[in-house]
């Protein structure tokens, strides 16, 4: 029999992101093997930008021994890889041209289109614990409307 052991703990640092620590145990209880584990850090940031401009989004992760990758979520369960360190995936269709990894690791999207709001995860794994880092873009509107009223005389 295998036992799977779950903690979270989730804390939220100075610039309003939020930390997730989790750590994950599996006791073979028949085998009397005790623990086998793994470790996941993750942090989230939101970006508000308009069709056209240019987004930097910031990786937040310091990159060691393994390299560092950004993908984007197409759905629930599917990333699409977009780069491995500072090399931009050529095979990404309408996209790659105005992809490039600029500062530590950073990936920055050149005239935003509709389609390229969502969710990226840039991410690695240092020493045996998995680290992601979760930017989300949302396309906003350039120009707001807003309706003053007349001061009455």
């Amino acid at each position: 029999m295998i036992r799977f052991y779950l903690h979270v703990r989730i804390t939220k640092t100075h610039n309003h992101s939020l930390t997730a620590q989790c750590n994950v145990f599996a006791a073979i209880v028949t085998e009397r093997l005790e623990i086998v584990g793994c470790c996941l850090t993750q942090t989230s940031k939101e970006y508000f930008h308009s069709l056209g401009d240019t987004v930097t989004l910031l990786c937040t992760l310091q990159k060691e021994t393994n390299p560092i990758t950004w993908g984007f979520q197409f759905n629930t369960t599917f990333i699409i890889q977009y780069s491995t360190n500072n090399q931009v995936n050529p095979n990404l269709e309408g996209i790659s041209g105005r992809l490039s990894i600029v500062g530590n690791y950073d990936l920055q999207i050149s005239t935003i289109e509709k389609n390229d709001e969502g969710t990226y995860k840039c991410g690695t794994n240092i020493n045996g614990q998995l680290r992601q880092h979760f930017a989300t873009l949302s396309i906003v509107s350039k120009y707001i409307s807003l309706n003053v009223p007349k001061k009455a005389k």
